[in-house]
């Protein structure tokens, strides 16, 4: 279990005071990170512990319509900022590269993730964290306005084996896009959403396990919504055929039983919840829970 500096115990302490903030009132003291009495970095475990909790408070305040989905995403993104605000990349080990870096990118500091996750791919140690960070570094890449070289990243990807593809359709439409799109490589925005769809209709999971029951769950809804993602953006890149085309893409089924009195739309929205690190009903751009990726 992490050690917490004083700087990490008066964070938590201070999200006591988060509903006043996310609510309008006075926002939570944030530790000084320039405090001579706690030096260092504080772990990245530390770091991601205390924005999972907000993130959870903040999507219950939404869920409620306490707060706007846009006003939570500001409001997280400044805390991460302010907790990471002292950190040098260059003072990161290589081994926690990838865990900082998706901090930065909580806080949209896209410049630092990027220069964080260019790092932590070349000294990925398992294809996991290889095909993640790839695609994290695409969106902040994406981010940066270099489109081109963010599909170029996007596309890398496209070797991971079946087992291991399952993130690259929600990262490449949920995330990557976004970032892209209106640039002036829209066409070619289409055709890497056409090419992650392949790859998810491949992607094997064990279906004995909740994790692969929610991926068989939700694939046809983000299969649905990558499609007509994908024919829209072949419109606006004045390419009719290929949107045309699109649209025959066949959408695998899973059919388990309903629970009582949920749709089968409501059914595979709720899954798709749980099989990306982002999608409906998760807030775009905020933390999501902690990273179960191989460390």
């Amino acid at each position: 279990m992490p050690i917490l500096t004083k700087r990490a115990t008066k964070w938590l302490i201070s999200l006591g005071l988060a509903a006043l903030a996310a609510c309008g009132c006075q926002a939570p003291t944030i530790p000084n990170p320039n405090d001579p009495d706690d030096v260092g970095l504080v772990t990245p475990d530390v770091l991601r512990t205390n924005l999972s909790v907000l993130y959870s408070f903040l999507a219950d305040r939404v869920g409620k319509g306490e707060i706007t989905q846009k006003k939570a995403d500001q409001y997280l993104a400044q805390e991460a900022g302010k907790l990471i605000a002292h950190v040098k990349v260059k003072d990161i080990p290589k081994g926690q590269m990838w865990e900082y870096a998706d901090i930065f990118r909580t806080a949209k500091d896209w410049k630092r993730a990027k220069e964080a996750y260019e790092v932590a791919v070349k000294s990925a140690k398992n294809e996991d964290r290889r095909i993640n960070d790839t695609l994290r570094l695409a969106q902040c890449t994406a981010a940066n306005d270099e489109v081109k070289a963010a599909i170029q990243l996007a596309n890398s990807v496209m070797n991971a084996k079946p087992v291991d593809s399952a993130p690259i359709l929600p990262a490449v439409y949920f995330e990557i896009v976004p970032m892209a799109e209106g640039k002036g490589n829209d066409g070619e925005l289409a055709d890497l959403i056409v090419q992650a769809i392949k790859k998810h209709k491949l992607t094997v999971v064990d279906e004995k396990t909740p994790e692969g029951q929610s991926f068989l769950y939700a694939r046809s809804y983000h299969i649905r919504k990558a499609v007509q993602k994908a024919y829209d953006l072949y419109m606006s890149a004045g390419k009719k055929e290929k949107a045309q085309s699109c649209l025959k893409i066949e959408v695998p089924t899973y059919s388990p039983p309903l629970p009582p009195g949920m749709s089968r739309e409501e059914f595979e929205k709720h899954f798709s919840r749980k099989s990306g690190r982002t999608g409906p009903g998760m807030m775009p751009g905020m933390y999501p829970p902690p990273d179960k990726g191989n460390r």
